[in-house]
């Protein structure tokens, strides 16, 4: 089912260089989600890419969700600053009771924060759009886990900017899990900790041996995008022209000791 919304909005974006979500107030929930998840019961009616898309990924949405989700597409404009974005979201009608409406505001919410964000700065000259595919979605009994695929681009830049976004439902919460929800930091462990814990297994040494490169401390902010599947963290740091070096895992076991119990139990650890 396709959902079409236009609406008029303000504010602005730089061409090759999309602005940081403001960070969310609400907390983020839990699931893996990289993948696309097979129905859990019967599957709704196969959805397509979002009209018009103009994506220069390889990209491939979603087509299939489990019963009682739908894929909906939103478009908003902006006629103003020539600024046009196009969302692939999930939507809940019936798969969570009563909680489809806390679900779907959630949503809402997070359809505004990248609208927001992706807007052009008043006088940019060329074009801008912004467009989002759902490219995974896990549902389990703590948390629903959403993976999207993002790409903003201004007429007459150099090239595309894209990356990841991911959002977590918890459902019993009702409320979105934020990436320090499941990673409190405190003063015995630290980002600086964590960053050393991931960089040593991405590079292979020994605890105690100095990493060089990869994670930093100041990537790891409370919106940061991450996921939770096969057992091992995933987190995929802002950023531009799609450089996937620039994505970390680790196993769970290895960064327990930085994890809230009770969020991470939501997650199936």
């Amino acid at each position: 089912m396709n959902l079409v919304c236009c609406l008029l909005l303000s504010v602005p974006l730089l061409a090759c260089q999309g602005r940081a979500p403001a960070e969310p107030t609400s907390k983020v929930p839990v699931g893996p989600m990289t993948a696309p998840v097979k129905p859990v019961i019967a599957p709704v009616g196969p959805t397509t890419a979002p009209t018009g898309a103009t994506t220069a990924l390889p990209v491939t949405p979603v087509n299939e969700l489990p019963n009682g989700y739908t894929l909906v597409t939103r478009v908003e404009k902006d006629a103003a600053l020539n600024y046009a974005a196009t969302l692939m979201v999930p939507v809940a009608q019936g798969a969570l009771a009563v909680d489809d409406e806390a679900f779907n505001a959630v949503i809402g919410a997070f359809i505004r924060q990248q609208v927001e964000a992706a807007k052009p700065d008043a006088g940019t000259a060329g074009a801008t759009t912004l467009e989002v595919w759902l490219i995974g979605f896990n549902v389990s009994a703590g948390v629903i886990q959403s993976l999207f695929r993002e790409q903003t681009f201004t007429q007459g830049a150099a090239h595309y900017n894209h990356g990841f976004l991911t959002l977590h439902y918890d459902v019993v919460g009702r409320k979105r899990l934020l990436f320090t929800d499941l990673v409190p930091f405190t003063a015995n462990q630290t980002k600086q900790g964590l960053c050393d814990v991931i960089n040593r297994h991405e590079q292979g040494l020994d605890a105690g041996e100095t990493p060089t490169g990869g994670l930093t401390p100041k990537e790891l902010v409370p919106s940061l995008n991450f996921e939770v599947r096969d057992q091992k963290l995933v987190i995929y740091p802002n950023h531009c022209c799609a450089d996937e070096g620039k994505t970390h895992e680790v196993p769970l076991p290895l960064v327990k000791a930085f994890l809230d119990p009770a969020v991470a139990g939501k997650f199936g650890f």
